[in-house]
């Protein structure tokens, strides 16, 4: 896994190099931002686009862009289907694709830690340790809405409720589970302290079955999940309750730090709870990993936004080195030991040209 944090450490180096300039005339702050943004994107672009086979969901996509241009199948999402016909009308092999979701995830994703995140190089190294940067290379439209997801927080703080649904469209247009993230548009108008939070967590606990069921149901009707119900539902896996640990540990976190009357921070706040709540349904709903990524990925910014709270400096530092160790030693265990994502062995598509030849 090598690989991935030496280029994990490039895009942090990007994200520090803005404080690292002399401010002059000649290089204005809006500049100095706007490089900083470029650097941090290229070595996440790169180890993206250039792969090959790398993801368990590689080839699968792979054949979703042959049958989608080899029929007139509508079983996909439309924004999906569109993107893959219009690559193959340009005369584009399968990896354009490839090479557009990359682009897509880590631009947005970039755009909106650039914009939230008091610490920077820290939310990148919580891109890779929380695993999300490997997910972006196995489940790539559901990360692709994920993105999307996470840039359109912008626009409920700025109140532009049409932009906001926009994003909602797209996502939806790549993946439909994104229609989970609909919710957070009022969970950034709601105070909910602990007195609300508890009960609120309580109910979902007594009423995960009925959950369960309208959940699956749905899934059974549509003919592309219904096939994981026999396989997924109703197995708790460990990393899932490891999942919910670590989730209800930086809400509790955050909680401690936060002020529920900063809108930014009441938002994201909330948005963690609900990954609290969807954490503990681990086992009761196929994918429910995947769901959660929805609410799981602004943690990324919310954990540097709840240290950047704290007053004492050295508690900073030793709040920032507790966490990176935690996430690092997950990340380790996650996509290093099971490789969830199966990231690795890492080739790129000049090793598949090669083999080719």
């Amino acid at each position: 896994m090598w690989i991935y944090w030496m280029v994990c450490v490039l895009a942090m180096l990007g994200a520090v190099f803005k404080n690292k300039i002399k401010v002059t005339d000649g290089v204005p702050i809006i500049k100095k931002r706007k490089l900083s943004i470029v650097l941090t994107m290229i070595p996440l672009l790169l180890i993206s686009v250039f792969r090959y086979g790398v993801g368990s969901d590689y080839f699968e996509y792979e054949r979703l862009f042959n049958e989608i241009n080899a029929t007139d199948t509508n079983r996909y999402e439309f924004l999906f289907s569109l993107l893959n016909r219009f690559i193959y009308k340009l005369g584009m092999p399968f990896h354009g694709f490839i090479v557009i979701a990359a682009l897509i995830f880590v631009i947005l994703v970039i755009l909106a830690i650039h914009r939230d995140s008091p610490y920077i190089a820290l939310s990148i190294f919580l891109l890779f340790s929380m695993s999300f940067f490997f997910q972006s290379l196995n489940i790539v439209r559901q990360m692709v809405g994920c993105a999307i997801c996470l840039y359109s927080i912008k626009y409920i703080e700025e109140k532009k409720i049409i932009k906001y649904v926009t994003c909602m469209v797209l996502a939806f247009g790549f993946h439909s589970t994104s229609i989970i993230f609909i919710p957070v548009y009022f969970l950034f108008k709601i105070k909910l302290d602990l007195k609300k939070a508890i009960p609120i967590l309580g109910f979902i606990f007594l009423i995960q079955g009925r959950i369960t069921d309208i959940v699956n149901n749905y899934a059974m009707g549509n003919i592309n999940y219904a096939g994981y119900i026999d396989n997924l539902s109703g197995t708790a896996s460990s990393s899932g309750y490891i999942s919910l640990t670590i989730n209800i540990m930086i809400y509790v976190f955050a909680y401690l730090v936060l002020e529920q009357n900063v809108i930014r921070e009441r938002g994201y706040l909330n948005i963690q709870l609900a990954a609290v709540a969807l954490s503990m349904l681990n086992g009761k709903i196929p994918l429910l990993n995947r769901l959660r990524f929805f609410y799981t990925l602004p943690g990324i910014i919310l954990i540097p936004i709840a240290i950047n709270k704290i007053k004492s400096r050295l508690t900073r530092i030793i709040a920032m080195v507790a966490i990176s160790v935690l996430f690092f030693a997950y990340c380790l265990y996650i996509e290093g030991y099971m490789n969830q994502s199966a990231s690795y062995p890492y080739y790129t598509i000049l090793n598949y040209m090669k083999g080719t030849k």
